[in-house]
């Protein structure tokens, strides 16, 4: 006699119940688990806490997934079972590896010889072996009898042919055929082995091929076999169509037009006609089976929304086509909301808001009673913690968990494995290294420091790596052997450097000598030559093919090379670890000794983890987040759904083109999208209390519509039928669509005509204050500076410092007084060579140049050690680059000759007190007849007033036989290629300690306040009242168009610093003139221009 219980009901907690009254009765031995049979380990976690709630304590149940019990009866009934490698997707897939190459000269498998083709890295012949495993997987659940007619000779084509090969390599009791051992020996049998157990529950599941099922019938004649299933119907539902099914039965059925009363096609209700296919299909399944029904059905009520939703489900009912509105719900329900948001964030942000609504309003609301789930939860992940991740001291902290994320995606351990395995493929490119030797990993594993890492950066930038090991890698990728720019280059040039001082900049042996690493961070040089060495060696012997036993141990290796040092990766390590054993275990089951290639070795592994997780998360005290994966009824008092959008949910399925069974499908198999829909159904059915669902309804872009997901509008469709609000529209009373900003003024505005308090609000300070400044009455803010800082404590300023201060006093005193910087230089790493140069790389090679020949060097001396640098282009352009450069620097060159003499004064040191501070500092090029400095470029405002400075310094202090002229040489035009030579003199200077006195005031009152002081600006307007003769207001008027500027140049006030300290406020005024004219107007009475072609 069968003893096989169906114990259906609409609600989980009431079959936990009952499971929990039939443990009550124990088991023969108090040793033996209970067995249960689970989808998930969530469910297991789930059921073990209500059976301790039932019983006050839950121990010794033994939870197994369904595929795991079926090797468990096996094991336990058949004498000697081994278990089917067929039965193992991973083992078929290396026994299709090594199969499908034989394959190639048998004229049934040319599509699979055509497809293999150009199969360089065998990665091809992987994914098809890994495809064709999981299509035989299938045909063993869910068409064991194709599989079984093969096996006898039907049918020649080639996925019959192709499995009669792999059932001669494996042993034949495959699942198919299981169930047929499973029969003969049950119906030989009068009862079970001793040992077996005494009872058997299934709890919980969705839907199980009907191979499972058959299995579970007849292990029920006997012992008792309980199976609890969530049934959302407690009418017969199995002949309910869809809208979609219904019109197809029309067309198929009836000539003439019929409707769907004419034809007995029945809809029921229209959420379980239209998602509750899997279900129907089970159900009808299990009924095809003799077991004893116990029904557990409970009114969910109908005193809100969401229970008039669950119950019109439950009861088969629902608002008649001709009807609108049949139901009145009152304002204040708000069971069921949809939200439509802008983005991801912005769903998160609303979510936040309305949890934090759910816990004001239900004060025996819990964290952990509210269950978030979303399709895609990797890239929801980032969201979720930008927006719930707060400090515990934070009134809206609220404690949350994500579960079901992939190993791959949540380690940053196995990304950085994945990361150094990716390099083979690769052209070494700075950034992808520099991505790796920041993990925290591999810094600690090398014990490199944050300070060290800058060093590192400032290095690799300095000496200009940009890609390729050398050059003989640069060949071997079919390039031209280049050294330059590549990591050999670099490395060569700090190692010299720290080999040797190179003050001169000479080559050696054609190297340039980096000679900036001294002192502690030779250290740091050591550990990051160290890395090096260890990487590029690991990397480069990747590209052998090896067998699979030789592949473990060299990844071993090379995980206790780059982690052996890390603390919080011990987990992630351990995963890699048993990732590479279970695939030296499949390798051996499937007998593949060949040697393969590391893109499939990657490929394996990256599959591995990206399907893997570590199991944490869920049900752990907070708000769960989690993946919408099958089987997930688990009840919550509120279960929130993101990212309902129309190209995200439900799925579609993605079978291969050669599955037989996507071409003749039948009720029962599987598909992803029938999931999706029954999984949409479970969560409105598993919500007590609350259904919140949200999907990107607004482009961001341009604020369009977009329709949500099919199944958020056939629920929108259903409520709109069904249900009504007396002073409003019930799509506008459940439907809510948000403002593209949380900081929008609707959120915040308690009353008013447009006031919806009960649908727009937010519980963020932060966004009250932006959405009140909003509101507020604009005015432009008041100066950055409104009183004096302190004077400095240290009245002593060096000369460089001095001139900093006059090119943008501005910038000086935010950098320097304040230590903000607005515009801080940060090195990126470049990968590409030097193609080109911009215009500051020419400028500084026209510099080097020009000091290179001032100091009289070889110019071939010159051209090899620029090219040490890494700054030419490669080859010809490069040199055509050096020569146009040299030609013009020549040019120069010959301009400054007259001026520069063999004889020179000795350099002028200087420390001199002037109006309360101390200058100090040393001028050099100082010749008999003149001081000389000069400007590769055009002469500006900038340039004349350094050299000012320095000749108002030599005439103060130098000796009796030192020269008081000083001599500008530099270009004068609009641009470098049109400029001509030009000459700017300085006359001495009798006045200098007045001059100097003034310009350390300005410096004194600038380092305290910012200076109205702006070089061209300032200049222009000087030049005009002193030179053209123009009056204020007409000079003021003309230097505000360099000022303001044009399309074509910036003007000064558009600086930042300039901004930042006078942004609102009226700079060109008297102060501005009075400060250009006693800054300018000596200079200018005491030079004199000459300019040359």
């Amino acid at each position: 006699m069968k003893q096989f219980r169906l114990i259906h009901g609409n609600r989980l907690e009431m079959l936990s119940e009952m499971l929990s009254e039939i443990l009550k009765t124990p088991l023969s031995s108090p040793l033996d688990p209970e067995i249960i049979i689970v989808q998930s380990q969530g469910m297991s976690r789930w059921l073990t806490m209500e059976v301790a709630k039932h019983l006050g304590i839950s121990a010794n149940l033994k939870f197994f997934f369904p595929n795991d019990f079926l090797q468990f009866v096996f094991h336990r009934l058949v004498p000697d079972f081994s278990d089917s490698v067929l039965n193992d997707r991973a083992t078929v897939t290396w026994i299709l590896m090594r199969m499908l190459p034989e394959l190639a000269d048998n004229d049934r498998f040319i599509q699979i010889r055509q497809y293999l083709e150009d199969d360089m890295d065998e990665v091809k012949r992987f994914q098809l072996a890994g495809r064709l495993a999981d299509t035989f997987d299938q045909y063993l659940l869910f068409r064991p009898e194709m599989i079984l007619e093969w096996e006898n000779g039907k049918e020649d084509h080639w996925q019959a042919e192709l499995w009669r090969r792999l059932s001669r390599e494996g042993d034949i009791r495959h699942r198919a055929r299981q169930n047929r051992i499973l029969t003969e020996y049950c119906r030989q049998k009068q009862s079970l082995p001793s040992g077996f157990p005494e009872r058997i529950t299934v709890f919980g599941i969705s839907a199980l091929p009907g191979f499972h099922m058959q299995l579970f019938d007849i292990l029920s004649r006997f012992i008792p076999v309980n199976l609890f299933l969530m049934n959302p119907c407690r009418q017969y539902w199995g002949d309910i169509l869809s809208n979609r099914e219904i019109a197809g039965r029309q067309t198929s059925l009836s000539r003439a037009p019929a409707s769907a009363e004419d034809l007995h096609l029945a809809q029921g209700n229209p959420l379980l006609a239209a998602m509750g296919t899997m279900g129907r299909d089970f159900f009808d399944m299990v009924h095809t089976l003799e077991c004893d029904e116990i029904d557990i059905f409970t009114e969910p009520g109908r005193d809100t929304l969401l229970q008039h939703i669950q119950s019109d489900i439950l009861d088969l009912t629902a608002a008649s086509a001709g009807e609108s509105g049949t139901v009145e719900i009152p304002e204040t329900d708000r069971s069921v909301s949809i939200h439509s948001c802008h983005s991801p964030m912005r769903e998160l942000e609303v979510l936040h808001n309305h949890i934090l609504s759910f816990f004001e309003h239900d004060r025996t609301l819990t964290p952990g009673s509210i269950l978030v789930m979303t399709p895609d939860i990797e890239s929801y992940a980032p969201y979720i913690h930008a927006v719930f991740n707060r400090q515990k001291d934070d009134p809206q902290w609220i404690p949350y968990s994500i579960a079901d994320r992939s190993m791959l995606n949540e380690s940053m351990v196995i990304r950085t494995f994945f990361a150094i395995l990716d390099l083979h493929s690769s052209r070494f490119r700075l950034t992808d290294i520099l991505q790796i030797l920041e993990s925290s990993d591999i810094r600690a594993s090398y014990q490199l420091t944050g300070e060290d890492m800058a060093l590192i950066r400032k290095w690799v930038a300095e000496t200009r790596i940009r890609w390729g090991i050398d050059s003989a890698f640069r060949e071997k990728i079919g390039l031209p052997g280049i050294g330059d720019n590549t990591w050999e280059a670099g490395i060569e040039r700090l190692l010299l450097g720290y080999a040797m001082l190179n003050p001169q900049e000479q080559t050696f042996q054609g190297i340039l000598p980096y000679d900036v690493i001294e002192g502690s961070s030779t250290e740091a040089l050591g550990k990051f030559l160290a890395f090096i060495h260890d990487l590029f060696t690991k990397v480069q012997s990747l590209s052998l093919p090896r067998t699979i036993p030789d592949w473990i141990p060299f990844f071993e290796d090379l995980l206790h090379v780059f982690f052996s040092s890390t603390d919080h990766g011990d987990m992630d390590v351990h995963a890699l670890r048993e990732a590479l054993h279970t695939l030296g275990e499949k390798a051996v089951s499937a007998a593949f000794h060949q040697k393969t290639t590391l893109e499939v070795i990657r490929s394996h592994l990256k599959e591995t983890m990206e399907n893997k997780g570590f199991g944490t998360g869920f049900i752990s005290g907070g708000i769960t987040f989690s993946a919408m994966l099958p089987m997930r009824s688990i009840p919550f008092d509120v279960i929130c759904l993101l990212g309902m959008n129309h190209d995200a949910y439900p799925r579609q399925n993605r079978d291969s083109e050669f599955n037989l069974i996507s071409r003749h499908p039948r009720p029962g198999d599987r598909s992803r999208r029938n999931d999706d829909q029954y999984l949409f159904l479970e969560s409105i059915l598993s919500a007590r209390k609350n259904l919140y669902v949200s999907y990107m309804g607004r482009s961001i872009q341009d604020n369009s519509s977009i329709p949500p997901s099919v199944l958020v509008s056939e629920l929108m469709q259903t409520i709109e039928t069904g249900f009504f609000t007396k002073n409003n529209s019930i799509r506008r009373h459940v439907l809510t669509e948000h403002k593209l900003q949380p900081f929008h003024s609707l959120y915040f505005t308690a009353s008013g005509e447009n006031a919806c308090p009960d649908k727009y609000f937010s519980y963020s300070e932060e966004d009250l204050k932006g959405a009140e400044s909003l509101q507020n009455q604009r005015c432009h803010p008041g100066p950055f500076f409104t009183d004096d800082l302190p004077a400095p404590e240290s009245p002593e300023v060096d000369l460089p410092s001095f001139l900093h201060f006059w090119n943008n006093p501005c910038q000086y005193i935010v950098n320097n007084r304040l230590g903000i910087f607005l515009d801080r230089p940060e090195m990126e790493p470049a990968d590409r060579e030097p193609f080109s140069m911009e215009s500051l790389e020419r400028y500084q090679l026209f510099n080097d140049l020009l000091e290179q020949m001032i100091q009289g060097a070889d110019p071939s001396d010159i051209r090899s050690r620029i090219r040490a640098k890494g700054i030419l282009p490669h080859r010809t352009t490069g040199d055509v680059v050096f020569e146009m450069a040299q030609d013009r620097a020549s040019g120069f060159f010959r301009k400054l000759e007259p001026f520069i003499r063999p004889e020179k004064c000795d350099p002028l040191s200087f420390s001199f007190p002037v109006a309360g501070i101390t200058i100090q500092g040393k001028i050099d090029s100082i010749y008999p007849d003149h001081a000389f400095f000069y400007r590769y470029g055009v002469i500006g405002p900038k340039d004349l007033f350094a050299a000012w400075v320095k000749h108002l310094i030599i005439n103060h202090i130098a000796p009796a036989n030192y020269p008081r002229c000083t001599v500008l040489g530099g270009l004068s035009g609009s641009s470098v290629k049109d400029a001509s030579w030009t000459e700017n003199r300085f006359l001495p200077v009798d006045n200098t300690g007045e001059l100097l006195t003034g310009l350390a005031e300005c410096y004194l009152s600038g380092i305290r306040r910012p200076l109205k002081f702006f070089p061209k600006t300032s200049y222009r307007f000087a030049d005009l009242i002193q030179n053209a003769g123009h009056s204020p207001g007409e000079a003021l008027k003309k230097a505000e168009t360099l000022w303001i500027g044009n399309d074509h140049v910036s003007g000064e006030s558009h600086d930042r610093y300039v901004q930042f300290c006078f942004k609102n406020e009226m700079v060109l005024d008297e102060a501005f003139a009075k400060i250009a004219v006693d800054i300018f107007k000596p200079m200018m009475m005491h030079s004199e221009n000459q300019k040359k072609s």
